[in-house]
């Protein structure tokens, strides 16, 4: 789209940005995702199983000095920690609806100094309070 008075081309088209996670390839990230949850679950089992063994041979305190042992554990806590949070953030986002009624700008105002347009605080806070 070309505007008059000079020649440089303005495209002004607005792009909205997607909300849902998985567009494109969604069978194999999510055939991935299980399988990266299912070797952390027998890894964590196999880890269980040393525990198990090291109190039936009463060392636990050689299994607790042991600084694979303990980066395992710490690896173990970060990945279920992440899995968590990614559950979370499809979640909020499967569930996101964004009003097609919400105005959150009022017309050009005179009363506006330093931006074009004044907002409008209560369709924002109906915003915020989803």
């Amino acid at each position: 789209m070309r505007q008059e008075g000079g020649a440089i081309t303005w495209d002004y088209d607005i792009f909205s940005v997607p909300t849902y996670l998985y567009h494109g390839n969604a069978q194999r990230r999510h055939a991935l995702e299980v399988l990266s949850m299912v070797l952390l679950g027998l890894n964590t089992l196999s880890e269980l199983g040393d525990i198990v063994e090291a109190l039936r041979k009463f060392q636990v305190m050689g299994y607790l000095r042991s600084w694979s042992n303990v980066l395992d554990w710490c690896h173990f806590t970060l990945m279920a920690a992440g899995w968590y949070y990614w559950f979370s953030a499809v979640r909020l986002s499967n569930t996101f609806h964004l009003d097609p009624a919400y105005q959150p700008l009022v017309s050009p105002a005179a009363q506006t100094r330093a931006r074009l347009f004044l907002t409008d605080p209560v369709q924002a806070r109906e915003f915020l309070n989803l």
